[in-house]
């Protein structure tokens, strides 16, 4: 019977699964093929295919007011302490933390994306919720001389915009009496332009119906946050009749464009006998990224002050009592609340411009051999740069109006 050939996407998911049975810890395994073959934009998009990986909406993980079309930070079966390698090595970004950002990586330029959801005796400590490998292309992996390349657009209806990406990956390899010897080059570039609208509701809390006392609190509530012993518990909170009204609103429009260069270059040699294995490889990732928001956001932040409906309307709420439409004001004569003696509620009218731009360049060297069956050496060099520049413009202007 002559020999069968598993190729294509039925050979990535029986390597996957290969990698699955014979790993020594739970891990989930994306290949380079799964990779391609998916619509996303980032390494972080693609993780969100794997079971029990959850993926950031957010522009950063601490600012939940501005989103992203674009997904950000990986969250391992809920927690964030996820650990980032490339290669099974340590690799960091310029973003003030010693982990990567994975949308600064090319998906292109990758073999496979290994997520470990609990740690073995080997692996380096660090992933309370799991650690993230990275595995690029090499030439050796697939014999023979590879071409391929990728051109894609993507529409904003909101940005009303194109945005262009490019992506290169070439390998050859050479058989001599020595041994295998492999050459590899990767670029990809990606740029994407995007606009979010989004409108918010500040600090809804529970108010007497009558609508004449300020937030009914399970604590009181300073400058800094809660403070004192809880007034109320479970058994009578909230009070039976209470309403929810916010404190505040808000819109704000925020335009983000990204622009991502990769390159990427490997050599390869393996003895005759395949007892060594040495692979030099590089990678540089050059992003930017800039934000250009407007927003007008209203608020009292006093915990003493309160909004009340505007003179000659009315708030409507639901039958459970949450606020649905109203035009918030504050009470005219309050000199400290409203020092125009006009009415309104605090009123920002903002401006925030953010310019980013970081790189960072990976140069490493893998020596395996395995001198016997039962005697193998390894060593790894590697060096890492990363740079990061940012700048931001802010303008402000502050008064006082009824928000409907």
């Amino acid at each position: 019977a002559g020999e069968i050939i598993v190729s294509g996407f039925r050979a990535a998911l029986q390597s996957a699964q290969n990698i699955k049975r014979n790993a020594d810890t739970f891990v989930d395994v994306i290949t380079a093929e799964d990779i391609g073959a998916l619509p996303d934009r980032s390494v972080a998009e693609a993780l969100q295919r794997v079971p029990g990986v959850n993926i950031g909406r957010f522009e950063k993980p601490s600012d939940p007011d501005r989103f992203s079309v674009e997904g950000t930070g990986v969250i391992v079966r809920g927690l964030p302490f996820v650990r980032s390698e490339l290669n099974g090595r340590d690799i960091f970004s310029a973003t003030g933390g010693t982990v990567l950002s994975f949308n600064d990586v090319s998906p292109e330029l990758l073999g496979r994306v290994e997520v470990f959801k609990n740690l073995t005796a080997d692996m380096v400590e660090g992933g309370i919720a799991g650690t993230v490998n990275l595995v690029t292309r090499k030439p050796l992996d697939r014999r023979g001389t590879h071409i391929a390349g990728t051109i894609e657009g993507n529409y904003g209806d909101l940005a009303e915009e194109w945005s262009p990406g490019v992506s290169f990956n070439g390998s050859t390899t050479f058989e001599t009496g020595a041994g295998s010897f492999g050459v590899q080059f990767g670029y990809a570039n990606s740029e994407l332009v995007s606009r979010t609208d989004a409108s918010q509701l500040g600090d809804p809390c529970f108010r007497a119906p009558s609508l004449d006392g300020p937030c009914i609190r399970v604590a009181p509530v300073d400058s800094g946050g809660f403070a004192g012993d809880p007034v109320f518990d479970e058994a009578n909170f909230p009070p039976a009749g209470s309403v929810v009204v916010p404190k505040g609103a808000g819109v704000r429009t925020t335009e983000l464009e990204r622009d991502r260069e990769a390159f990427s270059g490997v050599l390869q040699y393996e003895s005759a006998n395949r007892d060594l294995l040495v692979t030099f490889e590089w990678l540089r990732a050059e992003t930017s990224f800039d934000t250009d928001e407007t927003s007008a956001i209203a608020l009292i932040n006093d915990d003493l002050l309160f909004p009340v409906p505007a003179a000659g309307s009315t708030f409507e709420f639901d039958e459970n009592g949450i606020f649905q439409r109203g035009i918030l004001s504050q009470r005219i004569g309050d000199a400290f609340a409203t020092p125009f003696g006009r009415g309104g509620i605090p009123l920002e009218l903002q401006r925030f411009q953010r310019f980013t731009d970081s790189t960072t360049e990976d140069f490493s060297i893998d020596i395996d051999w395995s001198v016997t069956d039962r005697f193998r050496v390894n060593f790894e060099a590697q060096r890492i740069d990363s740079d990061l520049k940012q700048d931001s413009i802010i303008s402000t202007m502050s008064t006082w109006a009824n928000v409907a």
